[in-house]
Order: C-alpha cells, then sequence, then structure tokens
C-alpha cells in the first residue's frame, strides 16, 4: 500500500474519534404529531441505542485484543466501518471490521487464518463463516460476539474512507440520519435494497438520498470543498478520489422531514433522467454520463448488447439499455454501483419509487404503516401470503404445507423471512431486532 495512502488511512481514523455515538437527532426533533413526529420516532426507534454501541464496542475490543495478541510482532490497527458507524443505518446492523497492518505484514489470508484459530477458543464467541479460500478476492471472517456479528477482512481499507465520508454528510446535515434509516427500510420492505438480487444496496440508496438533497437542497459537496482533489491511480486501472473535507459544521436544511421525503420521491419519479444522469455525490450537481467527468465509470450498462443478423445483407440490429440507472462511487470513481442491475430489477426500482410518490396523495397513517413495515398492506389475503411461501428460499428440510399449518398452531404474527410465529407485534419487533429480519404475516381466515 502507498505510503501516502496509509497516512491518510490513520488521519481518518483519528478524525473518526472514538467511532461509537449515537446520531444526532434532537436537533432535528419536531414538536407536533405529524408524519415528520413519526419519522423521528421510527429512526429513534430503530437507531442504535447506548447498549447496543456498548455491545458493538466490546465485540470490537473482543477482535482488537485478539489481533494485537496473535500479530504482536506487527503494528495493527482495527478499525469498524459501514452503517454502525456512519450513523446512518439501524441499531440491530452487523460490525464490519478490517484488520489494517500500516507499516505492512501478513497476507490477509494468512492474518485472518491466524486470527480464526484463536477467537475460537474465546468464550461468547462463534465462527459463523469461513471464506478464507485462496481465490478469494476479499477473505472473510464472519463471527458472532455475544449476539453481535462481525464481518472481518483484512487490509480493505477503502470502505473506512466511504464510511468517514457519509458519516461527514451525516455530521453536515444531521436530517440525514432520520432520512436515511426511513429509506433504507422501505427499500429493505420492497425488496429492492440488496445487491444479491439483482438490485442496488442500501449504500447506494444513501448516496441516491444524498444526491437528491445536494442538487434540490444546497447540500455542499465535500470532495468540492477540499482544497485536494487529487485523483489516485493504481497499476489495476481503478481510479479512486480520496480528497474530500471532514467537516462538523452544520448545514441547515429547513425543509420538514415528512417533504423531504416525499421531495425524494418526487424527484426519482418525476425529475431525475434515468436516461442520462449519474447520481454523483463526488460533484453534488446534474450531469450527462457522457460528461468527460464520468470518462472513467463503467459503461456495462451503456452500451447496447448486438443480436443476430436475420438475414444476408441485414444488418446488426442493437437493442439499448437506457434506462437503467447510474451511481458513480464517490470514493472509488471507477466503478459504477449499478453492477447488479439488469431492466427487469432496474423498472422495479422505478415502479416502487413511483408508487411511493403516489402513496403521499392518500392518509399520511397508511403512508407510515407502509414505511415502518409494521401494518398490514392493503389487500394482503390469504392466498397472496401463501405464493409468498412457495416463492421464498424455505430453510432446508421445511416444506411451504408444514410452515402454514405451523400458523394454526403458532402466533398471531409471523416473520416473512424465516416464518417464525410470534404472540405479538412487540415479540415480533425484539426479533426483528435480533435477527435484522423484515417483513410481516398475519393470519387471516383459512390458515
Amino acid at each position: 500500500m502507498p505510503a501516502g495512502l496509509t497516512h491518510r488511512v490513520l488521519v481518518l481514523v483519528s478524525l473518526l474519534g472514538f467511532l461509537w455515538t449515537v446520531p444526532e437527532l434532537v436537533s432535528v426533533r419536531p414538536a407536533s404529531p405529524t408524519m415528520e413526529a413519526q419519522m423521528f420516532s421510527l429512526a429513534l426507534k430503530k437507531g442504535p441505542t447506548a447498549r447496543q454501541l456498548q455491545q458493538k464496542e466490546h465485540a470490537l475490543s473482543v477482535v482488537r485484543k485478539v489481533a494485537e495478541s496473535r500479530w504482536s510482532n506487527h503494528d495493527v490497527e482495527v478499525i469498524p466501518f459501514g452503517s454502525s458507524v456512519t450513523g446512518l443505518g439501524e441499531g440491530s446492523s452487523d460490525v464490519d471490521v478490517v484488520l489494517f497492518f500500516p507499516n505492512g505484514g501478513p497476507p490477509p489470508l494468512e492474518a485472518l487464518r491466524g486470527l480464526k484459530q484463536k477467537l475460537e477458543r474465546q468464550p461468547d464467541t462463534k465462527v459463523l463463516q469461513s471464506l478464507l479460500r485462496e481465490k478469494m478476492k476479499i477473505p472473510l471472517l464472519r463471527l458472532l460476539i455475544q449476539g453481535v456479528q462481525c464481518d472481518l477482512t483484512c487490509q480493505n481499507v477503502l470502505p473506512v474512507f466511504n464510511t468517514v465520508l457519509l458519516r461527514g454528510y451525516g455530521s453536515l446535515c444531521p436530517k440525514l440520519n432520520v432520512l436515511a434509516i426511513v429509506i433504507k427500510r422501505w427499500a429493505k420492505k420492497c425488496r429492492i435494497g440488496e445487491v444479491q438480487n439483482g438490485f442496488i444496496s442500501s449504500y447506494t440508496w444513501t448516496l441516491m438520498m444524498i444526491y437528491y438533497l445536494q442538487v434540490c437542497h444546497g447540500l455542499p459537496s465535500l470532495h468540492v470543498l477540499s482544497p485536494h482533489q487529487a485523483l489516485h491511480r493504481t497499476p489495476k486501472n481503478k481510479t479512486f478520489a480520496f480528497g474530500f473535507l471532514s467537516t462538523e459544521n452544520r448545514q441547515k436544511v429547513r425543509t420538514p422531514l415528512n417533504d423531504l421525503l416525499r421531495g425524494f420521491y418526487e424527484f426519482y419519479s418525476e425529475h431525475f433522467d434515468w436516461e442520462y444522469e449519474v447520481v454523483s455525490v463526488r460533484l453534488g450537481r446534474r450531469l450527462s454520463c457522457k460528461d468527460s467527468e464520468f470518462r472513467l465509470l463503467p459503461r456495462k450498462h451503456l452500451k447496447a448488447p448486438r443480436k443476430k443478423p436475420k438475414g444476408p445483407g441485414i444488418p446488426l440490429k442493437t437493442e439499448g439499455y437506457p434506462n437503467i440507472l447510474k451511481v458513480e462511487d464517490p470514493i472509488e470513481i471507477s466503478r459504477n454501483l449499478n453492477f447488479a442491475l439488469i431492466p427487469r430489477t432496474c423498472d422495479k426500482i422505478r415502479s416502487s419509487i413511483a408508487a411511493a410518490f403516489k402513496s403521499f396523495q392518500g392518509p399520511e397513517e397508511a403512508l407510515l404503516g407502509d414505511l415502518t413495515g409494521l401494518k398490514r398492506l392493503k389487500g394482503t389475503s390469504e392466498r397472496p401470503q401463501i405464493r409468498r411461501f412457495l416463492r421464498h428460499r424455505l430453510p432446508p428440510g421445511r416444506s411451504a404445507t408444514a410452515i402454514v399449518k405451523n400458523a394454526t398452531d403458532g402466533g398471531a404474527v409471523g416473520c416473512l423471512e424465516c416464518f417464525r410465529w410470534m404472540p405479538n407485534l412487540d415479540a415480533l419487533e425484539q426479533h426483528f431486532l435480533v435477527t435484522n429480519h423484515s417483513g410481516i404475516l398475519e393470519k387471516v381466515s383459512g390458515i
């Protein structure tokens, strides 16, 4: 790793302070019992509590103690990153951790294998998954430490830059902490927030919210504010923009939270140019994908796939994907975060956004029920629920018939992801908190 980059990582870690903080929501607390107030309550309810932060700090201390003991002959840093650090995620989110050797150390695979042996001997620590094969691009250890799931990698420091950047925007505009939780919860409920299913990540949804605040409400770009805007290129044809300003100054966005949420859906439903526009938090302004600023952005979905000619002398026809969402990673600017999208999944994202915007024309109470995921959706009935069972990838050894039958003997509400039934919503909420699951099944007549 270049010396300049190593220094930059250590500087960023020092800027993070002690890392674990409860997001600042007091400054945006509304006084009236409106939708805005309920959004704030949702963020408080789902955001990290002091107890959850203590548990995560304990898990981090366990990893740090083992790492310093195992690799005592090297300088080693144990750095958390991701939504648990940015303050833009729910309290039940996992802890992402990177093992960093600033002055050089063992190869990542060797480092994690050495830690695995010692971690397995720690009390209340379990290795859930060990992805330490030779051909793994990023070797990973998935741990469970006193109920806290930790994903541990080595020398994978780029997400630390993304974390500091998002934390900077959360500090710049405290309302972002509330909006990010609401938007990501909505995306998860609509099943459009997972890359492995062909959609976009919660990180990308957060970038889309920041971009909307930039172009519609004047939130500045921390990259543009920085005096250091030089790009860093690697021998592997990757380009990074590490220069951004870390600031504690508040940006006053006076628009109420409910209007910001409505504006988010309206912007991407009515005004965003899905054919040419690029979501670029780095630039913070609206530009076409053909602009020279995006000369390094992969054009994977901008090129038209070639088709075979129908006959001799008939030219090849092309069919482009003009409306695929394009999102630039603000740090690794040679990376397009639309890599998992196909036309079908992108269309679902657009239709979900349009439906959410349309729902603002109805009663606030109905909309809030959809956002929290704690109220039954309109039109749910016996058959759609059974079809959901059949579409879902069932746990090993379990059939849809058996699960539906268990609903008769179980509680009043169930988890859509694991099909466990609970006696009431409070118990189900506690289940969601522990497992990070979402989606509610309710008993209806005939089940």
